[in-house]
């Protein structure tokens, strides 16, 4: 094994200042930042553009942690905790590794098993996304979301390791699956093309030259750190940009009044039904709209008060 250890657990509890620091060196890629690299992260978890301006400007030190970050920090004891119960066995700190063959790889690693495999620990909230959710195979596969899939291989790849255990909460249920990642031919395939997708990265951090713009909000959000201040200023813009986005904005609504016309229509059918459901491909019958708010009045209409209104007396016709 390769692996060198950077910083411990208890030198990232002490200062999370350092460890930003560490971790947005140029040069370097770690684990949880690989998906946002390929463009494949969920879009609270960043960019490519987002993770180019914290190694060419260094990191956000004033962020605040996402949701998704405090109840992982505030859950991830209890679930440590469970697994060893689990699984009769007592896990080790994680800690900052890279790894020496290729030090261009690093990574936060939750925990570490008695053969130093590394331990990813995760919870899934209830909220979440439910097609999400459904990116989550039986307990005891390898079949996980494709952004921890990414972040447990970039892990087992600065480790060497033969495997990556991912403890789950399912926190609904509060049931505790574990998923375990082999260093398989599929494996040795993505991480092949996770170290070329690092390298042609980390080229454009040593020329300073951003990759491309994306949707995310998390490249939206980079871009106004870099110009936080706004001045009563105007700038040209090409014209067939000015163009496109007006033109997608158009769209926009014309797509929003069709989905409200859908919408309307399931609400005919439905009725007072609290859930709408289709056949899905599977032969499945699945949730397509759920009524989250209800705000009809019932009114009681005095006998003849009908008729009166039908005849059109409400406009004042006789």
């Amino acid at each position: 094994m390769t692996a060198r250890l950077l910083s411990s657990a208890e030198e990232i509890a002490a200062s999370r200042h350092r460890w930003l620091e560490a971790r947005a060196q140029p040069g370097i890629v770690t684990a949880s930042e690989m998906a946002a690299v390929m463009d494949l992260a969920p879009e609270e978890y960043g960019s490519a553009y987002s993770v180019w301006t914290e190694k060419v400007f260094g990191p956000d030190y004033d962020a605040p942690p996402t949701p998704e970050m405090e109840r992982g920090r505030h859950l991830e004891p209890v679930i440590a905790d469970m697994y060893e119960t689990q699984a009769g066995e007592e896990l080790l700190p994680g800690g900052l590794w890279t790894n020496d063959d290729r030090p261009y790889q690093a990574a936060t690693l939750d925990r570490l098993d008695g053969d130093g495999k590394p331990v990813e620990i995760k919870s899934v909230a209830s909220e979440e996304h439910r097609e999400r959710r459904r990116q989550w195979g039986e307990r005891g596969t390898a079949v996980v979301p494709l952004h921890i899939r990414i972040q447990a291989l970039w892990q087992m790849d600065v480790r060497d390791a033969d495997e990556v255990i991912i403890p789950a909460l399912k926190m609904l249920p509060w049931r505790l699956d574990v998923y375990r990642l082999p260093r398989d031919g599929a494996a040795e395939r993505d991480i092949k093309l996770m170290r070329e997708a690092a390298l042609e990265f980390n080229d454009l951090v040593a020329r300073q030259e951003p990759p491309p713009l994306t949707w995310a909000p998390a490249t939206a959000r980079a871009i106004k750190r870099l110009h936080p201040d706004v001045t009563d200023a105007e700038v040209r813009v090409p014209v067939r940009l000015a163009r496109r986005r007006a033109s997608l904005a158009q769209r926009i609504t014309e797509l929003e009044h069709r989905k409200a016309q859908i919408d309307n229509e399931l609400l005919a059918r439905m009725g007072s039904a609290r859930d709408a459901v289709a056949l899905d491909g599977d032969g499945e019958l699945r949730r397509v709209v759920r009524r989250i708010k209800t705000t009809r009045r019932a009114y009681s209409v005095p006998e003849g008060e009908l008729d009166y209104l039908r005849a059109g007396n409400w406009r004042g016709e006789s």
